[in-house]
């Protein structure tokens, strides 16, 4: 059974609308299919590339202006009755990470690309002019750095950023552009003046069990998580397991492992959206009859709201330094990485709650602990996302899974929130 089939079989009323939406999908589905029913459409593959030019094929069947910018960007605009008005964006991403799912960035995109077709049936004609946009490498994968096409976009990085981007391969970014037949040089960083954008609006599967547990189909987002790379280094001594007393030890991994369970209690002394975690480990010998000498971890420091982020990360910060000296350890800090969160704009939250209150939906929010292109983007101009349910959370993977009564319910949404903002 295909993904067509199963999205019409988990909905009880189907219309021609939700049926289109359903095919969609389906389609850019079957694009790099893995064995195990997930998708595999690297950033900049012959797939990816595939799944952009199917994109541009609907843009221009519905009667919209297609574009493509010089790292992968698609564009599709609607001109307005008033062109010189701001225009509003909407969007997602299509490229996907190794055996991912078929809903994630994808869905985001193919709602509004069914929004637009609607209008255009209606020969409804917007105020301002709206753009559909499908960003480039979103996950990140191929290079170890997420987000580009929207960096690109916003001109957020400098030339000398993107071309030292090394892939898996030892591919320049350069060079895997001029594979994809794009062109990228200085000169591609005279991005749009940044008064030529109104707003932005991303559709996004939750990826995660919030939604799900409250049983509601839809959630504002509020924020989306900055993080905090720490690596943190505990250099002990090592000796022999069996013939040195435990008050003469100076064991890392018992250190690590007390300072592991403290980050674990921290972030819900610090705030509800405070998150923290331990996702590597190493340590030195490594083996059975010998007491570990050095243990390496990292630590993932997250939340929406600035002042919370770094107020973690001190108190973590501390609290090594404490078990440390405690234990008569060495602890080595290292913050490898560092990103601010990004609030979703006010304006258009309210927008977004007012509009659900009017379908009947019950408006809940909640933060986004992944990274999306309204990341960026919002950093940059008003910007709001719509979290959709997914099946128990599940996200880059095959069994990554949205109901069509849930797509629809999302749609629907989007839909009215994009006809006020268009018509203001």
């Amino acid at each position: 059974m295909n993904l067509y089939e199963q999205l019409l079989q988990d909905s009880p009323i189907v219309s021609n609308s939700a049926k289109r939406v359903a095919k969609r999908l389906d389609t850019l589905a079957q694009i790099a299919q893995t064995p195990e029913g997930g998708a595999n459409r690297l950033a900049y593959s012959p797939a990816d590339r595939s799944a952009k030019e199917q994109l541009k094929i609907w843009l221009k069947e519905i009667g919209l202006q297609v574009a493509e910018d010089e790292v992968g960007n698609i564009f599709g605009r609607l001109d307005g009755k008033h062109n010189h008005l701001p225009t509003v964006m909407v969007g997602s991403h299509l490229d996907t990470v190794p055996n991912g799912g078929h809903f994630d960035g994808v869905l985001g995109v193919i709602s509004a690309l069914e929004i637009l077709q609607q209008w255009r049936q209606d020969n409804f004609r917007p105020n301002r002019s709206i753009e559909l946009v499908s960003f480039a490498d979103e996950e990140g994968v191929r290079f170890q750095t997420n987000l580009i096409g929207s960096h690109f976009f916003t001109g957020s990085w400098e030339y000398e950023k993107f071309a030292s981007l090394i892939d898996q391969n030892e591919d320049s970014f350069l060079n895997v552009l001029a594979k994809d037949g794009l062109s990228f040089s200085q000169k591609s960083q005279i991005t749009r003046p940044k008064k030529e954008i109104e707003c932005y609006i991303e559709l996004h599967i939750e990826q995660g069990k919030v939604l799900e547990s409250i049983h509601l189909p839809l959630g504002i987002v509020n924020g989306i998580a900055g993080l905090c790379w720490l690596k943190v280094t505990f250099s002990g001594e090592a000796g022999h397991a069996g013939s040195t007393p435990m008050k003469n030890r100076r064991d890392a991994l018992s250190a690590a492992a007390e300072a592991i369970h403290m980050i674990e209690k921290l972030p819900t002394q610090i705030s509800d959206t405070a998150v923290a975690t331990v996702g590597q480990l190493l340590l030195k010998p490594g083996s059975i009859n010998v007491i570990p000498a050095q243990v390496q971890f990292t630590i993932d420091i997250r939340d929406i709201n600035i002042k919370n982020q770094r107020m973690l990360k001190t108190k973590i910060w501390k609290q090594l330094e404490q078990i440390a000296a405690e234990r008569n350890i060495i602890v080595q800090i290292e913050e490898t990485r560092f990103v601010s969160p990004t609030p979703m704009h006010p304006k258009i939250n309210q927008l977004i709650e007012d509009v659900m209150d009017q379908l009947q939906h019950t408006p809940v929010y909640l933060p986004s602990g992944a990274g999306h292109d309204a990341m960026v983007m919002g950093k940059y101009f008003p910007t709001g996302m719509i979290f959709v349910r997914c099946k128990n959370g599940m996200s880059h993977h095959p069994g990554e899974w949205v109901s069509l009564s849930d797509i629809m319910s999302g749609i629907q949404v989007l839909d009215n929130v994009l006809r006020r903002l268009v018509q203001s």
